[in-house]
Parts: structure tokens; sequence; C-alpha cells
């Protein structure tokens, strides 16, 4: 027999009651309750507003973007970035409140910069035009790395001139140097870095000598010839490898360095 129309309205009007639809719910229910936590706790531990965090959920759930993933929508360039500062890129895409910590991170990583840019805005003149478009990514490496901007402005001079594109001449070994300091393939495979993106150059190259500087007990010079020369050359001579090039160039970047640095005064 076949029902009439109002059954079938009727039918359509219940609610579903099955065991699986519980089930659902719950779950929905319990992963709101979570992301409800989580924006609370991220937003007391990082000081954001959890009105500007659910601004951007909402902003990243409404225009999904394949550049961006997540709950909060965090853009793919900032996983090398997150990755440095102890987030699991796996999970930060698996776990919905991972994804939310990290978020609110960003979101504070990005507040402290633009209260820094007064400060920053009072770059040295003596910085080549060329140098200026950077300043904003040079101060906050420079920041992370905890090493100085003007020394970091001092090696990128050196090594490409302010050039993102800058290509080195062939090594020994089959590699060129790429980008803005000039950072070996192999190099930014161990730093797990794509050196032909300029943001994650400077930021890898910031890094790698920010290591230098500390593992050399703070000593630029050693710090400043291991980067040319390689960490190897400076062990096998005890020092400042006695090589045409990075003989000129360790002295010639501490003085460009200085320079930067005095200008400000």
């Amino acid at each position: 027999m076949e029902p009439s129309r109002d059954a079938v309205h009727h039918d359509q009007d219940q609610p579903d009651t099955s065991p699986g639809s519980h089930a659902l719910m719950r779950r929905r229910m319990s992963m709101l309750a979570s992301i409800a936590t989580c924006v609370a706790l991220a937003a007391s531990h990082y000081a954001v507003a959890p009105s500007r965090i659910d601004a951007v959920i909402r902003a990243a759930q409404a225009s999904p973007s394949p550049s961006r993933f997540g709950v909060m929508g965090i853009p793919q360039p900032w996983v090398p970035y997150l990755k440095v500062y102890g987030f699991d890129p796996n999970k930060l895409r698996s776990d919905p409140c991972e994804n939310i910590v990290a978020g609110v991170w960003i979101l504070a990583a990005t507040d402290r910069i633009k209260r820094l840019e007064a400060q920053w805005a009072t770059d040295d003149n003596k910085l080549p035009a060329r140098a200026r478009p950077w300043q904003f990514t040079v101060r906050w490496v420079a920041n992370k790395a905890r090493i100085s901007p003007s020394l970091l402005n001092a090696v990128i001079q050196q090594e490409s001139r302010f050039h993102a594109d800058a290509i080195g001449p062939m090594t020994r070994s089959g590699e060129r140097a790429i980008g803005l300091m000039q950072i070996m393939p192999s190099t930014a495979a161990a730093l797990g870095i794509d050196p032909s993106d300029p943001a994650q150059n400077l930021w890898g190259g910031a890094w790698y000598l920010s290591n230098l500087v500390r593992g050399y007990s703070g000593n630029i010079a050693l710090a400043l010839a291991a980067y040319n020369a390689g960490p190897a050359a400076v062990a096998r001579y005890g020092g400042i490898p006695p090589y045409q090039q990075t003989e000129h160039y360790v002295p010639a970047v501490i003085r460009r360095a200085q320079r930067y640095a005095d200008s400000k005064n």
C-alpha cells in the first residue's frame, strides 16, 4: 500500500532518532565544546580576544582555500615557522585544537611584529634602497633568531645585494647558492626550508647564522667565516680559513654591520 502524502510529509518532519544520529550529534557537540575550550585557553595564553579568534574561524570556514588548512585556515607558508616553534605539522592538520592554538600563536606573533613596527621604521639611512622593502621581514626573523638586524642586513648585502632571485656560481659540489642569503640546497634541506621562497630563505639563513654565533660562543668573526667557508674549514684551520674570499668576507661584513648599527645613533 502506497503511503499518503500526509504520511510522507509527517515522516519527513520527524527527528532522526536512529542510534547513529545520536552518536553523530554527540560527536558534533563534543567537538564544539572542545573548540570553545581551545579558543578560551589559547586566547588567555596568547592574550588574543576570543571574539577575534571566532571571527577568524568563521572566515576560514566560510571561504576555504587550498592554500590554507584546518579550523583556523592556517596559510601553508607558516608551517616551517610553526615547526621551529614546536608545532607538529601532522597534528596541525588532524587535531582541531592544535590548529587553533597554532593559529592564535600566529595572531599573537603578527601583533607583536606590528607593535615593533615603529621601532623598525627607524632603519638606518645607509641601507641601500633595494634593502628597504625587505626590512619588515629582516627585522622579524632577526628578532626571532636573536641576532642583530644590522648583522643580518650586512650578510644579505654581502651575499646577494638584496636580490631575491640571486643564484651563485657553481661550487665544487655541483650546487649553486640561492636567494638573499645565498643558501645552498643541501643546507636548505637540512633546515627544512624552500630556499626559493624569500621569507623562508631569510628565516633559515638567520637561524643558521644564529646557531653559528652561539656555537662559537658569540664570536661573530668565526661565525661569519663558517657561514662563508663552512664550519669544517674553520675547524680544520682552528680559526678563519686562509681563503682570500673568506679573509675579505669576514671584515667586510663586520664593518658594514657596524656602520648600519652606528647610523641609528
